[in-house]
């Protein structure tokens, strides 16, 4: 500013204190604008841990410029209030001059507060996302607990159902025989008798039973439809009965599905002191025999 002669008017006086105190507004206004500035244009991943500003930090900036520029509009607006000067045309320019340096300060302020804003806004979506991210790795541990229960049920419930359904076929000692066979199939809880005939005729095929010769001398046997007898029926120990009397031995194919049923089959057939071969059957829906010169192992 210019020094002050004795001849100035209250005036100039007046508006020499006016621009001294906007000066010190204006210098500390850039100032702040400047760290600020710098602050924001920081790239996140080169700054250190200790270097990085806070939510609370910006938050205070961003309050401290919101002052600033309110008492720097407030100025601004005592001065254009101020008459011109009617002395010469260079405290015009210099208060021009000021004017417009004013302007530029406060548009630079703006810009400021608008980086600030943003950087908050990012920070505050930054910190939503990791408390999201935090939330879903605390519910990890009981998901898991859950998990591993459930497993253990399951794995109870597997051994429970192969506990109940295996089931064991003991074979007591076997010994050979020149008797001859009645074939039973054991299949589906029901029991088919084939006929009561030389096991290498046509004539084993019964009402139950059909039966399929092969020039391999093989023998085929499958259970009819609709028909077979259940365990505890008439029919069932009828027929047990007749190979008793007559001197034949049970020859029994049984199925995965009667393995339980067999265990009370063979209770009627120790019962009869009758003899047994067995012939345990995977998927397949027919027997096949082949026959042979060697005498039959029976139980």
């Amino acid at each position: 500013m210019r020094r002050r002669t004795e001849g100035e008017s209250s005036f100039d006086l007046f508006l020499d204190a006016i621009c001294n105190t906007f000066g010190g507004v204006v210098f500390i206004a850039i100032l702040l604008a400047v760290l600020i500035q710098t602050r924001a244009v920081d790239p996140v991943d080169e700054a250190g841990p200790e270097e990085s500003s806070s939510p609370a930090e910006l938050a205070a900036i961003a309050d401290s410029l919101e002052t600033k520029t309110a008492e720097i509009q407030t100025l601004s607006t005592l001065l254009q209030e101020l008459p011109p000067p009617s002395v010469g045309g260079g405290d015009t320019d210099a208060f021009e001059k000021l004017l417009a340096e004013h302007d530029a300060t406060i548009a630079n302020l703006s810009t400021t507060r608008q980086g600030v804003a943003s950087r908050l806004k990012s920070i505050a979506e930054l910190d939503r996302e990791l408390q999201q991210l935090q939330d879903e790795a605390d519910e990890i541990p009981k998901e898991l607990s859950e998990l591993e229960a459930f497993v253990a049920g399951q794995a109870e419930t597997l051994d429970s159902l192969v506990a109940e359904k295996q089931s064991v076929v003991r074979t007591p000692r076997q010994r050979p025989t020149s008797a001859r066979p009645v074939v039973a199939l054991l299949k589906s809880g029901k029991i088919y008798f084939s006929s009561f005939a030389n096991a290498a005729s046509s004539a084993l095929e019964s009402d139950q039973v059909a039966v399929s010769t092969f020039a391999t001398r093989q023998i085929s046997f499958r259970a009819k439809a609709g028909t077979g007898h259940s365990l505890n029926a008439a029919a069932t120990a009828s027929q047990l009965d007749r190979a008793k009397s007559v001197g034949y031995y049970i020859g029994i194919a049984v199925w995965p599905d009667s393995y339980d049923d067999f265990e009370a089959f063979r209770e009627m057939m120790v019962q009869r002191s009758l003899s047994y071969q067995l012939w345990p059957q995977d998927d397949e829906d027919e027997l096949i025999l082949s026959i042979g010169v060697a005498a039959a192992q029976v139980q």
